[in-house]
């Protein structure tokens, strides 16, 4: 995989966990909730320091692949329930 496609993955996978966690927010503790908030703010820095140095970064692809993430993630969940 490319450079940029290793940043794309990863920031599709950020919004992954946060789509994620933002389900669990009530099974959290207070202080469990303020380090997820403090991780997913570091990750939007990461993401904008991205968007201002990498050329080839493009946010329409992370969604795409945050699109494909999230469909397995809910086919594995699906597949989970059934068992």
């Amino acid at each position: 995989m490319t450079k940029i496609g290793d940043i794309n993955l990863v920031l599709s996978l950020l919004k992954c966990l946060d789509e994620e966690m933002h389900l669990l927010k009530f099974e959290h503790t207070h202080e469990v909730k303020q380090r997820f908030t403090k991780m997913m703010k570091a990750a939007q820095h990461y993401e904008r320091a991205v968007y201002k140095n990498i050329k080839e970064y493009n946010p329409n692809k992370v969604e795409k692949t945050y699109d494909a993430l999230m469909d397995c993630v809910l086919e594995s969940n699906e597949k989970i329930i059934e068992e």
